[in-house]
Formats: structure tokens, sequence, C-alpha cells
């Protein structure tokens, strides 16, 4: 669990946060460590709220603490954005290929070649059935031919 504390070092109060409770004992996880922007707003209103009315936030202080938790929200919704079309993509492409023969790798390492029969999703991550086999990754597959054709079309990554 999150906490802020305060510190005072001569006249000046200042907040900081920490962590108590089962988080403190908690290991291997990043989130305990890291301040999300809900950390970062709370730690600056606690800031704000604790002040010295002597001796109050610099001004510059002030903007340049809202301007990294603007960047920080707006980060946070960039990657959220991101990912949402990545997921997107990813099922887009799989669903493109119901019906069309593929060659791919099995798990054991052989190339096989089958038709694509469905999708299907596992933790929102698509997986393809392919001539029965079911749980295959369109990661592994290394060719897409339309049923019927004779033409081959090999995935490829280009660089610029």
């Amino acid at each position: 669990m999150t906490g802020i504390t305060n510190t005072t070092v001569g006249a000046a109060t200042t907040p900081t946060v920490g962590t108590t409770g089962a988080a403190a004992g908690s290991t291997g996880s990043a989130a305990t460590s890291a301040l999300g922007k809900d950390d970062f707003l709370r730690l600056m209103v606690t800031q704000l709220k604790r002040q010295d009315p002597m001796n109050p936030v610099d001004d510059t202080q002030f903007l340049a603490q809202m301007a990294q938790f603007s960047s920080l929200e707006q980060l946070t919704n960039l990657n959220e954005l991101a990912a949402s079309q990545l997921g997107a993509t990813a099922t887009g492409q799989a669903l493109s290929l119901v019906g069309r023969e593929v060659t791919y790798t099995a798990a054991d390492g052989t190339v096989t070649n089958g038709t694509v029969e469905g999708v299907h999703f596992d933790g929102g991550v698509p997986l393809l059935t392919i001539s029965g086999v079911a749980g295959i990754s369109p990661s592994v597959v290394s060719a897409v031919r339309a049923e019927g054709s004779t033409t081959t079309t090999t995935p490829s990554v280009t660089e610029e």
C-alpha cells in the first residue's frame, strides 16, 4: 500500500511517497517502485496542502510539476491507445487468414501446410485452427496462399 508521509527539514515540510503494508514485503513487482499518474497527482496535492505559508512553492517549480503531470498523463493515454490498436491489427490479420492455405512451423519444428478453419481468442490473443489443429499462433505462419490459388505470399518485414 502506498502512503504519503511528511519529512521536516528546517522550516520546510516535504511530503514523500513510500510503500507500507503488504506491498512493502512483496518481491518481484515493479508496480511497487514506480509512481503512476494518480500517485504523482496525490503527491503534488499533498505538497500544496502542507506547504509553508511563509515560503510557498515557487511558481516555476509548480508549473514544471504540472507540465510533468500533463506529460505523464498524455504518455499513458498514448500507450493505452497503441496497445488497443496493436490488438485490433492482430485480430484483423488473424481473421483475414480464415479459408486460406498456409504454411507454418508446428510445435515440433516441422514445416506443415494446412487451411485456416477458424480463429479463437485466449486472453485477447488470436490463435488459429489449421486443418483441425487448434491453438496455433499466427506468428508461426511463414506463407499464405488463397484456397485454390497457386500464388504464394510470404510475410516479410521491411525496414526503412
